[in-house]
């Protein structure tokens, strides 16, 4: 009845998602994904308020209106459902409806629905209303289109800042519902309302300056921490924070050249009595200024002398806008810093020798469980590369590795950076295989068909087994990184080759005697063997394949099942690019006869 009410619930699964029988419920900020039919089925008079909904992948209609029923829907994000709105005349404002068919051709929306201030695929008549792709973070996609086994495959439906729905909804629009979206922001962050379920926050922007030093920028408030071996002089500072006092950290003439005479300064006691100025801050504090929120982490070594406990050094959680960003300071693993919640982007020391190592520094990620990490306290005073690397292949979150003066945005911090190389030859021609990760592009050779409507997730490519591959300038050596890659095949046979190193190994093949699934990647030297798994993958079907490394086991994994690993103490060395659909030295008998879909590449192991 008009009392019920649904929200934040995850309804997944049923031959209806939601069902209305002559009943008015107020249905906000819930996931109606991947139901057997319809993602909400409204009867007999039925009046819900949907606000804030994301109805995604539901094999039938996202919502369908049959006697006399109605809707009001606000905010909502419906996506991949075969037709969007079925039937009576609902309210339909701020709300996308995109790729709501697997032909790309019928139109979402069958009825007399009331459509305003909202981005409909293929245009709908209504005030406000736009035709632009949404650029949503991750777009879900069409798996098998054209055949019975077509299917949505889903994706993140949070927009881009740069998101034609950002600040296109109704102008006219005040909160009354709800005043938040679907992840607890609040509705209105810009100059009006945006479309769709959520609300984008304005973007922080971060540039790590080297060693310890991070430029904080967000709205027109810069913010720095540590600033150490500046380069330019662009006095900027709103607010500087200073963790302690060594001269890497607490650098008087580096804060001279971004200071202004109305610079704010956030320290321990030490530092504001030697700088004669700021707030003083004690680990387990926390402050308020200039509109953000400051927490003090106590910073310190457990072992070592140099950061004694006793002393109240710090590091630093800003909340800037909706992110947490945490600023670890000069420390070891500490209680405080296991204690940390909820924070989207961690700089972690990782150099060694006066604070964490790498290792040390990735099982800080366990506790801390940032949405990303950034490996810093290297390449100066101590530490290298090689240790920032190496907490990369460690780590417990998505990891990157910055280098000094580069710059990375918030709507960037849930990016897998790890996801290095992506062909998804969804093209339709041309000799150009595009890399949507990377900058590597793949080369066609000997002639390989496109197929756009035919792969496993779109199209795909065909290989006739005879001089057919694919090379790639993407160069990964086994020795060094650990690292994932997964690949959709289909038919092929005994002794032909998936995914190869250019004058090295086979990465993954089918097995010259079985046709199952294996890898020639092993140690060098005599007594290195093959690993070969018992999964047959050249009966005719699709297979997801892949191959995993995390630096002393391979593991290979046949539709997302593991079916073989064994140790190893390494692999191989490989510094040339990689080939698609033949061996190393292009032997005639390697030659791939038959699809390859989707191939991804991770430094890190991917286990599906």
């Amino acid at each position: 009845d008009a009392r019920s009410v649904l929200a934040g619930l995850v309804i997944s699964g049923s031959p209806r998602g939601v069902f209305c029988n002559a009943a008015a419920p107020t249905i906000f900020n819930c996931r109606i994904l991947d139901n057997t039919g319809f993602g909400i089925a409204l009867m007999a008079g039925s009046a819900p308020t949907l606000v804030n909904c994301i109805i995604a992948g539901n094999a039938s209609h996202g919502i369908s209106l049959e006697e006399g029923a109605l809707a009001v829907i606000d905010h909502c994000t419906i996506v991949g459902n075969r037709l969007a709105i079925v039937g009576g005349s609902p309210i339909v404002t701020n709300s996308i409806l995109w790729d709501n068919s697997p032909d790309g051709v019928t139109p979402p929306i069958s009825g007399g629905a009331a459509v305003t201030y909202s981005d409909v695929q293929g245009g709908y008549e209504g005030q406000g209303n736009i035709d632009e792709l949404p650029r949503f973070v991750e777009p879900g996609q069409w798996a098998n289109p054209g055949t019975p086994q077509v299917a949505w495959v889903r994706g993140n439906y949070h927009v881009f800042a740069d998101s034609p729905c950002v600040d296109a909804g109704n102008p006219a629009f005040t909160p009354t519902v709800l005043t938040t979206d679907i992840d607890g922001h609040a509705r209105i962050l810009g100059s009006r309302t945006d479309i769709g379920c959520d609300e984008v926050p304005q973007p922080v922007h971060v540039t790590w300056l080297g060693h310890a030093a991070v430029r904080i920028a967000w709205k027109d408030l810069v913010l720095y921490v540590d600033p150490y071996r500046l380069t330019t002089s662009p006095q900027d500072a709103d607010l500087i924070l200073i963790t302690h006092s060594h001269s890497d950290h607490y650098s008087p003439s580096d804060i001279a050249r971004v200071r202004t005479g109305k610079t704010e300064f956030v320290a321990p006691a030490d530092v504001v009595k030697a700088l004669g100025a700021g707030q003083v801050l004690l680990p387990g504090q926390s402050i308020e200024i200039l509109g953000l929120a400051i927490d003090g982490v106590a910073a310190y070594n457990l072992t070592k002398t140099n950061h004694p406990k006793a002393n109240n050094w710090l590091g630093f959680v800003v909340t800037v806008g909706s992110s947490r960003i945490y600023c670890a300071g000069d420390t070891d693993l500490t209680d405080e810093m296991k204690a940390i919640t909820d924070v989207d982007l961690a700089f972690l020391p990782a150099g060694g020798t006066y604070t964490m190592d790498a290792a040390e520094a990735a099982l800080a990620t366990r506790f801390v469980q940032p949405t990303l990490a950034v490996p810093y306290h290297w390449g100066t005073v101590t530490g290298t590369v090689a240790d920032a690397e190496r907490f990369a292949s460690l780590a417990a979150c998505n990891v990157k590795v910055m280098s000094a003066g580069q710059t990375i945005s918030s709507e960037d911090w849930s990016r897998d950076f790890t996801f290095v190389a992506h062909w998804t030859f969804d093209e339709s021609h041309g000799l150009i295989a595009s890399d949507s990760a990377g900058d590597y592009d793949a080369t066609l050779a000997g002639g390989p068909l496109w197929q756009p409507m035919a792969g496993r997730l779109n199209g795909a490519i065909l290989l006739d087994g005879v001089d057919d591959c694919i090379t790639t300038p993407f160069i990964l050596n086994p020795s060094q990184k650990t690292f994932s890659v997964f690949a959709w095949i289909k038919v092929g046979g005994p002794g032909q080759t998936i995914l190869s190193q250019i004058g090295g190994a086979n990465w993954l093949l089918a097995d010259p005697s079985t046709g199952a699934l294996a890898t020639q990647l092993k140690m060098s030297g005599r007594g290195s063997k093959d690993l070969i798994s018992s999964a047959v993958v050249t009966d005719g079907q699709w297979h997801r394949v892949g191959l995993t490394w995390d630096g002393s086991t391979r593991a290979l994994y046949v539709d997302d099942v593991e079916v073989a690993r064994d140790t190893q103490t390494s692999l191989a060395g490989g510094t040339n690019g990689l080939r698609l659909g033949a061996g190393p030295n292009a032997e005639a008998t390697t030659f791939w006869s038959g699809w390859i879909d989707d191939v991804r590449i991770y430094t890190r192991v991917v286990v599906p």
